[in-house]
Protein backbone atom coordinates (compact mmCIF):
# COMPACT_ATOMS: atom_id res chain seq x y z
CA UNK A 1 0.00 0.00 0.00
CA UNK A 2 1.33 3.39 -1.02
CA UNK A 3 1.73 5.70 1.95
CA UNK A 4 0.26 9.20 1.97
CA UNK A 5 2.79 12.02 2.14
CA UNK A 6 2.29 13.77 5.46
CA UNK A 7 3.30 16.92 7.32
CA UNK A 8 3.90 16.79 11.08
CA UNK A 9 2.77 20.01 12.74
CA UNK A 10 3.46 21.79 15.08
CA UNK A 11 6.82 20.27 15.98
CA UNK A 12 8.81 20.30 19.18
CA UNK A 13 11.12 17.66 20.65
CA UNK A 14 8.27 15.87 22.44
CA UNK A 15 7.44 14.55 18.94
CA UNK A 16 10.95 13.35 18.17
CA UNK A 17 9.74 9.75 18.35
CA UNK A 18 7.51 10.38 15.32
CA UNK A 19 10.49 11.53 13.29
CA UNK A 20 12.90 8.84 14.48
CA UNK A 21 10.34 6.07 13.89
CA UNK A 22 8.66 7.60 10.84
CA UNK A 23 9.55 4.65 8.60
CA UNK A 24 7.47 2.26 10.71
CA UNK A 25 4.26 4.32 10.56
CA UNK A 26 1.79 2.25 8.56
CA UNK A 27 -0.19 4.59 6.33
CA UNK A 28 1.74 7.86 6.28
CA UNK A 29 5.17 8.98 5.16
CA UNK A 30 6.28 12.04 7.09
CA UNK A 31 8.10 14.13 4.49
CA UNK A 32 7.70 17.57 6.11
CA UNK A 33 8.17 18.66 9.70
CA UNK A 34 6.91 22.17 10.44
CA UNK A 35 7.28 24.26 13.58
CA UNK A 36 6.73 27.88 14.53
CA UNK A 37 9.70 30.19 14.01
CA UNK A 38 9.52 31.47 17.60
CA UNK A 39 9.95 27.94 18.99
CA UNK A 40 13.58 27.76 17.86
CA UNK A 41 13.54 24.54 15.81
CA UNK A 42 13.44 25.83 12.25
CA UNK A 43 16.38 25.52 9.89
CA UNK A 44 17.93 22.64 11.81
CA UNK A 45 17.64 18.87 12.15
CA UNK A 46 14.57 17.74 14.12
CA UNK A 47 16.86 16.25 16.77
CA UNK A 48 19.41 19.09 16.84
CA UNK A 49 18.51 20.38 20.30
CA UNK A 50 19.22 16.95 21.75
CA UNK A 51 22.29 16.26 19.64
CA UNK A 52 20.40 13.56 17.70
CA UNK A 53 20.69 13.27 13.92
CA UNK A 54 17.44 12.29 12.15
CA UNK A 55 18.14 13.53 8.64
CA UNK A 56 14.92 15.58 8.71
CA UNK A 57 15.06 19.38 8.65
CA UNK A 58 12.43 21.49 10.40
CA UNK A 59 10.88 24.38 8.50
CA UNK A 60 8.52 27.23 9.37
CA UNK A 61 7.14 27.56 5.82
CA UNK A 62 3.73 26.01 6.45
CA UNK A 63 2.25 26.95 3.07
CA UNK A 64 5.13 25.55 1.04
CA UNK A 65 5.15 22.33 3.03
CA UNK A 66 1.37 22.04 2.67
CA UNK A 67 1.67 22.10 -1.11
CA UNK A 68 3.94 19.03 -1.02
CA UNK A 69 1.81 16.74 1.17
CA UNK A 70 -1.57 15.02 1.12
CA UNK A 71 -2.34 15.12 4.84
CA UNK A 72 -1.39 17.16 7.90
CA UNK A 73 -0.90 15.34 11.21
CA UNK A 74 -1.59 17.75 14.05
CA UNK A 75 -0.01 16.57 17.27
CA UNK A 76 0.10 17.60 20.91
CA UNK A 77 3.34 19.26 22.05
CA UNK A 78 5.04 20.47 25.21
CA UNK A 79 4.60 23.99 23.84
CA UNK A 80 0.82 24.33 23.53
CA UNK A 81 -0.91 26.10 20.66
CA UNK A 82 -3.91 28.25 21.45
CA UNK A 83 -7.26 26.87 20.31
CA UNK A 84 -7.77 29.75 17.87
CA UNK A 85 -4.37 29.03 16.32
CA UNK A 86 -5.34 25.41 15.67
CA UNK A 87 -8.63 26.58 14.14
CA UNK A 88 -6.76 28.98 11.85
CA UNK A 89 -4.42 26.28 10.58
CA UNK A 90 -7.33 23.86 10.20
CA UNK A 91 -9.10 26.28 7.89
CA UNK A 92 -5.94 26.76 5.81
CA UNK A 93 -5.60 22.98 5.45
CA UNK A 94 -9.24 22.55 4.43
CA UNK A 95 -9.13 25.41 1.94
CA UNK A 96 -6.10 23.79 0.30
CA UNK A 97 -8.10 20.58 -0.13
CA UNK A 98 -5.79 18.57 2.12
CA UNK A 99 -6.69 15.96 4.71
CA UNK A 100 -6.40 16.69 8.41
CA UNK A 101 -5.59 14.19 11.16
CA UNK A 102 -5.73 15.48 14.73
CA UNK A 103 -3.88 13.06 17.01
CA UNK A 104 -3.72 15.34 20.02
CA UNK A 105 -6.36 13.35 21.82
CA UNK A 106 -7.55 10.49 19.65
CA UNK A 107 -6.33 8.79 16.53
CA UNK A 108 -8.32 6.43 14.37
CA UNK A 109 -11.14 5.54 16.72
CA UNK A 110 -12.61 2.96 14.36
CA UNK A 111 -9.36 1.00 14.44
CA UNK A 112 -9.41 0.57 18.20
CA UNK A 113 -10.28 -2.85 19.49
CA UNK A 114 -13.73 -3.22 20.97
CA UNK A 115 -13.68 -4.97 24.29
CA UNK A 116 -16.97 -5.46 26.09
CA UNK A 117 -16.37 -8.64 28.05
CA UNK A 118 -18.83 -9.29 30.88
CA UNK A 119 -16.59 -9.52 33.91
CA UNK A 120 -19.38 -11.07 35.99
CA UNK A 121 -20.38 -13.84 33.58
CA UNK A 122 -18.56 -16.44 35.69
CA UNK A 123 -19.58 -15.00 39.03
CA UNK A 124 -16.92 -13.05 40.92
CA UNK A 125 -14.39 -11.42 38.55
CA UNK A 126 -10.94 -13.00 38.73
CA UNK A 127 -7.47 -11.85 37.76
CA UNK A 128 -6.24 -14.11 34.97
CA UNK A 129 -2.69 -15.27 34.51
CA UNK A 130 -1.10 -13.80 31.39
CA UNK A 131 0.77 -16.79 29.96
CA UNK A 132 2.94 -14.65 27.65
CA UNK A 133 6.18 -12.82 28.56
CA UNK A 134 5.24 -9.22 29.38
CA UNK A 135 7.45 -6.13 29.16
CA UNK A 136 6.18 -3.04 30.99
CA UNK A 137 7.47 0.46 30.23
CA UNK A 138 6.78 3.19 32.78
CA UNK A 139 7.98 6.71 33.40
CA UNK A 140 8.32 9.33 36.09
CA UNK A 141 6.18 11.68 33.99
CA UNK A 142 4.59 12.34 30.63
CA UNK A 143 6.30 13.47 27.39
CA UNK A 144 9.86 12.63 28.44
CA UNK A 145 10.65 9.91 25.91
CA UNK A 146 8.77 6.90 27.26
CA UNK A 147 6.98 6.29 23.97
CA UNK A 148 10.26 6.26 22.08
CA UNK A 149 11.34 3.33 24.26
CA UNK A 150 8.07 1.54 23.51
CA UNK A 151 8.67 1.86 19.77
CA UNK A 152 12.30 0.78 20.06
CA UNK A 153 11.41 -2.31 22.08
CA UNK A 154 8.65 -3.15 19.59
CA UNK A 155 11.00 -2.85 16.62
CA UNK A 156 13.61 -4.98 18.37
CA UNK A 157 11.22 -7.89 18.86
CA UNK A 158 9.61 -7.58 15.43
CA UNK A 159 13.02 -7.62 13.74
CA UNK A 160 13.72 -10.84 15.64
CA UNK A 161 10.69 -12.48 14.07
CA UNK A 162 8.45 -12.39 17.17
CA UNK A 163 4.70 -11.81 17.18
CA UNK A 164 4.15 -8.75 19.34
CA UNK A 165 0.94 -7.65 21.05
CA UNK A 166 1.24 -4.14 22.36
CA UNK A 167 -0.70 -1.50 24.26
CA UNK A 168 0.91 1.93 24.17
CA UNK A 169 0.75 5.05 26.29
CA UNK A 170 -0.20 7.44 23.45
CA UNK A 171 -3.63 7.91 21.95
CA UNK A 172 -2.30 7.37 18.42
CA UNK A 173 -0.58 3.99 18.68
CA UNK A 174 -2.72 2.73 15.80
CA UNK A 175 -0.43 4.69 13.48
CA UNK A 176 2.16 1.97 14.14
CA UNK A 177 -0.34 -0.87 14.09
CA UNK A 178 -0.86 -1.54 17.80
CA UNK A 179 -3.39 -0.61 20.48
CA UNK A 180 -3.76 2.70 22.24
CA UNK A 181 -4.44 2.58 25.95
CA UNK A 182 -8.07 1.47 26.37
CA UNK A 183 -10.68 4.16 26.91
CA UNK A 184 -12.33 2.37 29.83
CA UNK A 185 -9.26 3.09 32.00
CA UNK A 186 -10.20 6.78 31.92
CA UNK A 187 -13.95 6.34 32.47
CA UNK A 188 -15.96 6.57 35.66
CA UNK A 189 -15.48 3.04 36.92
CA UNK A 190 -14.25 1.99 40.32
CA UNK A 191 -10.57 1.07 40.54
CA UNK A 192 -11.22 -2.63 41.16
CA UNK A 193 -13.29 -2.94 37.99
CA UNK A 194 -10.65 -1.12 35.95
CA UNK A 195 -7.93 -3.44 37.26
CA UNK A 196 -9.86 -6.62 36.44
CA UNK A 197 -11.03 -5.27 33.08
CA UNK A 198 -7.49 -4.29 32.06
CA UNK A 199 -6.24 -7.73 33.08
CA UNK A 200 -8.88 -9.40 30.89
CA UNK A 201 -8.15 -6.94 28.07
CA UNK A 202 -4.44 -7.76 27.99
CA UNK A 203 -5.19 -11.48 28.18
CA UNK A 204 -7.70 -11.19 25.32
CA UNK A 205 -5.27 -9.30 23.06
CA UNK A 206 -2.37 -11.66 23.78
CA UNK A 207 -4.43 -14.76 23.02
CA UNK A 208 -6.45 -13.46 20.08
CA UNK A 209 -3.27 -12.20 18.38
CA UNK A 210 -1.30 -15.32 19.30
CA UNK A 211 1.48 -13.17 20.72
CA UNK A 212 4.97 -14.34 21.55
CA UNK A 213 5.46 -11.32 23.78
CA UNK A 214 3.29 -8.51 25.19
CA UNK A 215 4.48 -4.91 25.60
CA UNK A 216 2.55 -2.48 27.81
CA UNK A 217 3.38 1.22 27.98
CA UNK A 218 1.65 2.96 30.89
CA UNK A 219 0.52 6.60 30.53
CA UNK A 220 1.47 9.23 33.10
CA UNK A 221 3.96 9.00 35.89
CA UNK A 222 4.62 6.45 38.59
CA UNK A 223 4.73 9.13 41.30
CA UNK A 224 3.38 12.68 41.70
CA UNK A 225 5.66 15.31 40.20
CA UNK A 226 5.08 17.88 42.92
CA UNK A 227 2.46 19.09 45.38
CA UNK A 228 0.92 21.18 42.60
CA UNK A 229 1.33 18.80 39.65
CA UNK A 230 -0.11 15.47 40.72
CA UNK A 231 -0.07 13.54 37.43
CA UNK A 232 -2.95 11.46 38.89
CA UNK A 233 -0.69 10.51 41.84
CA UNK A 234 0.55 7.49 39.90
CA UNK A 235 -2.87 5.82 40.18
CA UNK A 236 -2.89 4.58 36.57
CA UNK A 237 0.45 2.87 37.13
CA UNK A 238 -0.85 1.39 40.37
CA UNK A 239 -3.89 -0.11 38.63
CA UNK A 240 -1.84 -1.56 35.76
CA UNK A 241 0.71 -3.06 38.18
CA UNK A 242 -2.14 -4.83 39.97
CA UNK A 243 -3.73 -5.97 36.71
CA UNK A 244 -0.67 -7.61 35.15
CA UNK A 245 2.62 -8.89 36.52
CA UNK A 246 5.50 -7.89 34.26
CA UNK A 247 8.48 -10.09 33.51
CA UNK A 248 10.68 -7.13 32.58
CA UNK A 249 10.26 -3.48 33.61
CA UNK A 250 11.85 -0.45 31.95
CA UNK A 251 11.75 2.86 33.81
CA UNK A 252 12.13 6.14 31.92
CA UNK A 253 13.01 9.05 34.20
CA UNK A 254 13.32 12.72 33.46
CA UNK A 255 16.64 14.46 34.02
CA UNK A 256 17.04 16.01 37.47
CA UNK A 257 19.95 16.94 39.70
CA UNK A 258 20.91 13.37 40.44
CA UNK A 259 23.02 11.99 43.17
CA UNK A 260 24.45 8.51 43.29
CA UNK A 261 21.47 7.17 45.21
CA UNK A 262 18.69 8.50 42.98
CA UNK A 263 18.22 5.50 40.73
CA UNK A 264 18.53 3.04 43.61
CA UNK A 265 16.00 5.04 45.63
CA UNK A 266 13.50 5.18 42.73
CA UNK A 267 13.86 1.46 42.02
CA UNK A 268 13.25 0.62 45.69
CA UNK A 269 10.24 2.94 45.81
CA UNK A 270 8.61 1.16 42.88
CA UNK A 271 9.37 -2.22 44.41
CA UNK A 272 7.49 -1.29 47.58
CA UNK A 273 4.84 0.85 45.90
CA UNK A 274 4.03 -1.29 42.86
CA UNK A 275 5.55 -4.68 43.77
CA UNK A 276 7.79 -5.18 40.75
CA UNK A 277 11.51 -5.08 40.07
CA UNK A 278 12.87 -2.48 37.66
CA UNK A 279 15.29 -4.13 35.21
CA UNK A 280 16.46 -1.15 33.14
CA UNK A 281 16.47 2.61 33.74
CA UNK A 282 16.65 5.16 30.91
CA UNK A 283 17.66 8.73 31.64
CA UNK A 284 15.76 11.27 29.54
CA UNK A 285 17.03 14.44 27.84
CA UNK A 286 14.06 16.36 29.22
CA UNK A 287 14.00 18.15 32.55
CA UNK A 288 11.48 20.42 34.22
CA UNK A 289 12.01 24.18 34.31
CA UNK A 290 10.54 24.62 37.77
CA UNK A 291 10.53 28.43 37.71
CA UNK A 292 8.50 28.56 34.49
CA UNK A 293 6.33 25.65 35.61
CA UNK A 294 5.39 27.41 38.85
CA UNK A 295 4.57 30.68 37.11
CA UNK A 296 2.48 29.10 34.32
CA UNK A 297 0.91 26.27 36.40
CA UNK A 298 1.80 23.76 33.71
CA UNK A 299 4.82 21.62 32.99
CA UNK A 300 7.53 23.47 31.08
CA UNK A 301 10.36 21.28 29.82
CA UNK A 302 13.94 22.09 28.94
CA UNK A 303 16.25 19.85 26.95
CA UNK A 304 19.81 18.63 27.25
CA UNK A 305 22.11 17.25 24.53
CA UNK A 306 22.98 13.57 24.33
CA UNK A 307 26.58 13.98 25.52
CA UNK A 308 25.49 15.57 28.82
CA UNK A 309 22.89 12.87 29.43
CA UNK A 310 25.36 10.15 28.46
CA UNK A 311 27.78 11.26 31.17
CA UNK A 312 25.10 11.48 33.84
CA UNK A 313 23.70 8.10 32.82
CA UNK A 314 27.16 6.59 33.21
CA UNK A 315 27.47 8.03 36.73
CA UNK A 316 23.99 6.84 37.72
CA UNK A 317 24.38 3.38 36.21
CA UNK A 318 21.53 3.68 33.71
CA UNK A 319 21.04 4.14 29.98
CA UNK A 320 20.92 7.35 27.99
CA UNK A 321 17.57 7.63 26.20
CA UNK A 322 18.78 8.63 22.73
CA UNK A 323 22.10 6.83 22.76
CA UNK A 324 21.32 3.25 21.76
CA UNK A 325 24.97 2.20 21.72
CA UNK A 326 25.39 -1.20 23.39
CA UNK A 327 22.15 -0.86 25.36
CA UNK A 328 20.95 -4.26 24.20
CA UNK A 329 24.31 -5.88 24.96
CA UNK A 330 24.45 -4.61 28.51
CA UNK A 331 20.83 -5.50 29.25
CA UNK A 332 21.39 -9.07 28.03
CA UNK A 333 24.61 -9.37 30.01
CA UNK A 334 22.83 -8.28 33.17
CA UNK A 335 20.08 -10.88 32.65
CA UNK A 336 22.64 -13.61 31.90
CA UNK A 337 24.43 -12.87 35.16
CA UNK A 338 21.27 -13.56 37.16
CA UNK A 339 20.32 -17.04 38.32
CA UNK A 340 17.09 -18.43 36.86
CA UNK A 341 15.37 -21.76 36.79
CA UNK A 342 14.66 -23.23 33.38
CA UNK A 343 15.92 -21.89 30.05
CA UNK A 344 19.02 -19.69 30.01
CA UNK A 345 20.56 -17.32 27.46
CA UNK A 346 23.53 -19.01 25.81
CA UNK A 347 25.15 -15.85 24.54
CA UNK A 348 24.85 -12.71 22.43
CA UNK A 349 24.38 -12.69 18.66
CA UNK A 350 25.43 -9.23 17.43
CA UNK A 351 23.60 -8.80 14.14
CA UNK A 352 25.68 -5.95 12.71
CA UNK A 353 26.60 -3.17 12.89
CA UNK A 354 28.72 -3.79 9.76
CA UNK A 355 26.01 -4.24 7.14
CA UNK A 356 25.50 -3.51 3.45
CA UNK A 357 21.90 -4.42 2.65
CA UNK A 358 21.62 -5.65 -0.90
CA UNK A 359 18.04 -6.77 -1.33
CA UNK A 360 15.82 -4.55 0.78
CA UNK A 361 14.28 -1.11 0.38
CA UNK A 362 16.94 0.19 2.74
CA UNK A 363 19.70 -0.43 0.20
CA UNK A 364 21.85 2.67 0.09
CA UNK A 365 21.66 3.41 3.78
CA UNK A 366 25.04 4.10 5.32
CA UNK A 367 26.26 1.73 8.02
CA UNK A 368 29.54 1.82 9.95
CA UNK A 369 32.51 0.47 8.05
CA UNK A 370 34.09 -2.68 9.52
CA UNK A 371 36.63 -1.64 12.10
CA UNK A 372 38.75 -3.86 14.36
CA UNK A 373 38.99 -1.29 17.15
CA UNK A 374 35.20 -0.87 17.22
CA UNK A 375 34.79 -4.65 17.17
CA UNK A 376 37.10 -5.02 20.16
CA UNK A 377 35.12 -2.37 22.00
CA UNK A 378 31.82 -4.16 21.33
CA UNK A 379 33.30 -7.48 22.45
CA UNK A 380 34.44 -5.82 25.67
CA UNK A 381 30.92 -4.45 26.22
CA UNK A 382 29.55 -8.01 26.24
CA UNK A 383 31.96 -9.13 28.98
CA UNK A 384 32.95 -12.21 27.03
CA UNK A 385 29.36 -13.24 26.28
CA UNK A 386 29.32 -12.49 22.53
CA UNK A 387 29.05 -15.80 20.64
CA UNK A 388 28.17 -14.65 17.10
CA UNK A 389 28.62 -11.48 15.05
CA UNK A 390 26.95 -11.08 11.66
CA UNK A 391 28.75 -9.03 9.01
CA UNK A 392 28.65 -8.19 5.31
CA UNK A 393 31.92 -9.90 4.31
CA UNK A 394 32.50 -7.93 1.09
CA UNK A 395 32.98 -4.60 2.88
CA UNK A 396 36.50 -3.12 3.09
CA UNK A 397 38.06 -4.16 6.37
CA UNK A 398 35.64 -7.07 6.90
CA UNK A 399 38.37 -9.73 6.65
CA UNK A 400 40.32 -8.13 9.51
CA UNK A 401 37.16 -8.00 11.63
CA UNK A 402 36.41 -11.68 10.86
CA UNK A 403 39.93 -12.67 11.93
CA UNK A 404 39.57 -10.61 15.12
CA UNK A 405 36.31 -12.34 15.96
CA UNK A 406 37.79 -15.78 15.41
CA UNK A 407 40.69 -14.90 17.70
CA UNK A 408 38.08 -14.34 20.42
CA UNK A 409 36.40 -17.69 19.57
CA UNK A 410 33.35 -15.84 18.22
CA UNK A 411 31.48 -17.36 15.28
CA UNK A 412 31.07 -15.19 12.21
CA UNK A 413 27.85 -15.01 10.23
CA UNK A 414 27.25 -13.61 6.77
CA UNK A 415 24.18 -11.37 6.71
CA UNK A 416 22.50 -8.37 5.08
CA UNK A 417 25.07 -8.30 2.35
CA UNK A 418 25.25 -6.69 -1.08
CA UNK A 419 27.90 -9.23 -2.13
CA UNK A 420 27.91 -11.12 -5.41
CA UNK A 421 28.70 -14.83 -5.56
CA UNK A 422 32.43 -14.29 -6.18
CA UNK A 423 32.62 -12.02 -3.10
CA UNK A 424 31.14 -14.76 -0.92
CA UNK A 425 33.50 -17.45 -2.26
CA UNK A 426 36.52 -15.19 -1.74
CA UNK A 427 35.50 -14.19 1.81
CA UNK A 428 35.00 -17.83 2.74
CA UNK A 429 38.37 -18.81 1.27
CA UNK A 430 40.48 -15.95 2.65
CA UNK A 431 38.89 -15.07 5.99
CA UNK A 432 36.33 -17.80 6.64
CA UNK A 433 32.89 -17.48 8.16
CA UNK A 434 30.64 -20.03 9.81
CA UNK A 435 26.96 -19.14 9.46
CA UNK A 436 24.50 -17.50 7.08
CA UNK A 437 22.14 -15.40 9.18
CA UNK A 438 18.61 -14.73 7.86
CA UNK A 439 19.40 -16.60 4.66
CA UNK A 440 17.94 -14.64 1.74
CA UNK A 441 17.03 -11.58 3.82
CA UNK A 442 18.75 -8.39 2.64
CA UNK A 443 20.84 -10.34 0.11
CA UNK A 444 21.15 -10.30 -3.64
CA UNK A 445 18.86 -12.92 -5.07
CA UNK A 446 19.65 -15.70 -7.52
CA UNK A 447 20.12 -14.51 -11.11
CA UNK A 448 20.82 -16.75 -14.09
CA UNK A 449 24.08 -14.90 -14.75
CA UNK A 450 25.17 -14.71 -11.14
CA UNK A 451 23.74 -16.80 -8.32
CA UNK A 452 24.47 -13.93 -5.89
CA UNK A 453 25.06 -14.21 -2.17
CA UNK A 454 22.03 -16.44 -1.69
CA UNK A 455 23.09 -18.96 -4.31
CA UNK A 456 26.73 -18.98 -3.21
CA UNK A 457 25.82 -19.58 0.42
CA UNK A 458 23.55 -22.48 -0.55
CA UNK A 459 26.34 -24.04 -2.62
CA UNK A 460 29.10 -23.70 -0.01
CA UNK A 461 29.99 -26.62 2.22
CA UNK A 462 30.42 -26.44 5.99
CA UNK A 463 28.02 -23.53 6.48
CA UNK A 464 25.22 -23.44 9.03
CA UNK A 465 22.04 -21.63 8.04
CA UNK A 466 19.60 -19.52 10.04
CA UNK A 467 16.23 -19.17 8.31
CA UNK A 468 13.17 -17.24 9.57
CA UNK A 469 9.80 -18.90 9.16
CA UNK A 470 7.65 -16.06 7.85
Amino acid sequence: MKKKKAMLFPYDTSLLHMVIHRDTINEYEIVKVVSLKSWGYCGADAGAKLGVSTGVMVTDDFQKALAEVEIVIVADTNIPLEHNQINMYTEIIKSAGKQFLDIRYESKENDKMTFNEDLYSDGIPKIRDIDKPLVMIVGTGANIGKFDIQLRVREMFLSGGYKVSQIGSKSYCELWGFHSFPDFMNKTLNAAEKIVRFNHYVNYIANSEDADIVIVGVPGGVVPISNKLFDDFGIMNYMVANAVKPDYVILNTGFVDYNNNYVETMVKALKYRLDYDVDSVFLSNFYINWEATDSLDRLVYMTLPVNVVDEEARICGCYSLYNKESVDFEAIVRVMDQVYEGAVIYGIHSEGPFWARGGEKTVGLTWPAPDVEETERLIQKTHGKMKVMAIAPELPGAYDVIRCLHEHQIKVACCHTAAYAEDIYEAKRVAGFDIATHLGNGMRGIHHRNVGALGALLLLDNIYYEVHNV
